[in-house]
């Protein structure tokens, strides 16, 4: 399986979209997951040390042909893969370079973040445009993903704050909207470097660990650490957003099973975090 996310505007929540909901999508229906992220300058997924997905990121400064060439390896190798577009000229140059490529043929889905109104769906349309230019006879699905929408937000409210995003995904022949919500567990997740959904699946653990982390801290008194309690405590909150976190998410994979028409998990559960 491969999942493409892009847009040419940075900024729209690419990286969030693939580590958080893309390659967990992944690693739970395949067992396993390699997030590629290919940039020249920003590389999120590196904050992720504790993850069970593997990343890898890759600058086009050494040669697009050399970017290409691993892409093609890790899929004839049967790996499942994530990849996750740079911006602006970087997404353009990717686009057109799969196209002349084996990949053209392997990948299963784009998912084209916009995180607001105006300019992140005007450089939606440019993707949009790019795709079917540059990979015209691709069987990918194409989903429409919407970042950093407030918390309680439905499909109403978002389609009522940004018509024109809508107008794009019925325009294209997208499949669904994926609704990524302003969630603290999200920014959060990144300082104890693993995704949201690790997080969830293992919640009860962690919070207990922490909690305990967090209880021989303050006994100290005199002595205790209060930059430490500090960040113990945000740790302690990150993880209880990430259990509220887990029906949402489950429910965009079950979106997304939809569309490519699978629906069997993979025996794989999320590995415990150590």
């Amino acid at each position: 399986m491969i999942i493409v996310v892009s847009n040419t505007k940075g900024g729209v929540g690419k990286s969030a979209f693939s580590m958080q909901v893309a390659a967990p999508y992944v690693y739970t229906r395949k067992g396993s997951v390699t997030l590629f992220e290919i940039d020249d300058y920003n590389f999120d997924s590196d904050d992720y040390r504790e993850s069970v997905i593997e990343t890898i990121s890759l600058k086009l400064n050494k040669g697009i042909g050399r970017v290409i060439e691993r892409l093609v390896e890790a899929a004839v190798s049967n790996k499942h893969l994530v990849i996750d577009l740079g911006g602006n000229k970087t997404c353009g140059e990717m686009l057109e370079a799969m196209g002349s490529s084996p990949l053209k043929h392997l990948i299963d889905a784009f998912i084209i973040p916009v995180s607001q109104t105006g300019k992140d769906v005007e450089n939606a349309q440019k993707t949009c445009n790019m795709i079917k230019e540059f990979i015209p006879d691709s069987d990918a699905k194409m989903f429409l993903g919407v970042t950093r929408t407030p918390a309680g937000y439905d499909m109403d409210d978002v389609q009522y704050l940004m018509p024109d995003a809508f107008e794009l995904a019925q325009s294209v022949g997208m499949e669904e909207c994926l609704i990524l919500p302003d969630n603290l567990s999200i920014p959060a997740s990144r300082k104890l470097g693993m995704t949201v959904y690790e997080l969830g699946s293992h919640a009860e653990k962690l919070s207990s660990k922490l909690n305990s982390r967090l209880y021989d801290e303050q006994k100290k008194d005199g002595d205790m650490d209060i930059k430490k309690v500090r960040t113990i405590s945000r740790q302690v909150v990150c993880v209880e957003h990430s259990a509220k976190m887990m029906p949402h998410l489950e429910g965009l994979f079950l979106t997304i099973d939809g569309a490519l028409g699978g629906t069997e998990k993979a025996s794989t559960k999320a590995a415990t975090p150590a």
